[in-house]
């Protein structure tokens, strides 16, 4: 087999359904946290009575372009609207967990996130929401409801065969934009003189993103080589990510590694919107091995059932 045929059947070839499907519900349950976190807050974000401030001004004079009908479109309303959008919100995302409608409710979540984020969400200029709804895009365009979803049931009584192929190209773009996001950020470490020693971390720590534990932290560890040592093994963990999660030798030790990484980001900044990143990792395994163990687990909980004592 030439490169080339090797390239093309990494992207282009078919495969089990079953990591792009897990993808999905845990990236439902990660958006369900996301949007029940901003449940305080719907009027003041979204609507007109709050403090949303649109990317794009309401055209007073009529629409005249682009900006001007994106202005009109995505603009504040009154609190009863906020709190419809706000409950369709949920809704599309309990839909696509599940796997009901999935790639309506997906396009419809997207329409929906792109709408908060024009209102409000441009204030915060994060990139994980923009990756956020990059990844959502991909997996509009795929396939992830053809197991462990309410659609593959749908089948099943109906007599219809079961998907155990689709495309697999979906599942190797978003671990591509996520492989392509680790490599970024340690390359912009490297190449950024803030970086290139440990003050910036610990600064970090003791500024307003830091939280109590990391000021604890910041003073318990004073000596600045310990921070060094830091910078330079994130700047190095960054830039080798993709070469050890695409590695299956060293896959599952890498999993552990960067979920870890992602929750001491949370715990020490108060950053734990990347904590997406950890569930993209099921997209790195292949997808043969995944289905595998997914089988397995399947088969244990059947026994775990099965064997459950009647209830008296």
């Amino acid at each position: 087999m030439t490169m080339i045929q090797s390239v093309m059947r990494f992207w282009f070839s078919s495969g089990p359904p079953h990591g792009l499907a897990v993808f999905r519900i845990l990236l439902g349950l990660y958006f369900l946290v996301y949007w029940l976190t901003r449940l305080p807050y719907v009027e003041l974000l979204f609507s007109n009575e709050g403090m949303a401030f649109p990317y794009f001004d309401f055209p007073a004079d009529g629409i005249a372009d682009l900006n001007g009908l994106l202005g009109w479109l995505a603009r504040p309303g009154p609190p009863p609207l906020a709190w419809a959008l706000y409950g369709l919100t949920i809704a599309s995302v309990v839909a696509f967990t599940l796997g009901v409608l999935t790639r309506t409710a997906l396009l419809t979540h997207l329409l929906l996130f792109a709408y908060s984020f024009l209102v409000q969400g441009h204030l915060v200029d994060t990139s994980f929401d923009r990756v956020l709804f990059i990844i959502t895009v991909i997996l509009a365009m795929g396939t992830s409801d053809a197991i462990y979803s309410v659609a593959a049931r749908n089948r099943r009584r109906r007599g219809m065969p079961a998907v155990d192929q689709i495309p697999i190209w979906p599942a190797r773009l978003i671990a591509a934009q996520i492989a392509m996001m680790y490599v970024g950020a340690g390359i912009l470490k490297i190449l950024a003189p803030a970086w290139n020693q440990g003050e910036m971390l610990l600064y970090t720590m003791l500024a307003d993103w830091g939280s109590d534990t990391a000021v604890a932290l910041a003073g318990s560890l004073r000596h600045l080589g310990c921070w060094d040592l830091a910078v330079l093994l994130t700047m190095l963990g960054e830039v080798y990510a993709p070469f050890v999660l695409y590695n299956r030798r060293f896959q599952k030790p890498a999993f552990v590694v960067g979920t870890l990484f992602h929750a001491a980001i949370g715990a020490f900044l108060n950053i734990w919107p990347f904590m997406f990143m950890p569930l993209t990792y099921v997209l790195f395994i292949d997808p043969d091995e995944f289905r595998t163990y997914c089988a397995a687990i399947t088969r244990r909980l059947s026994r775990t059932h099965t064997s459950a004592p009647e209830p008296t």
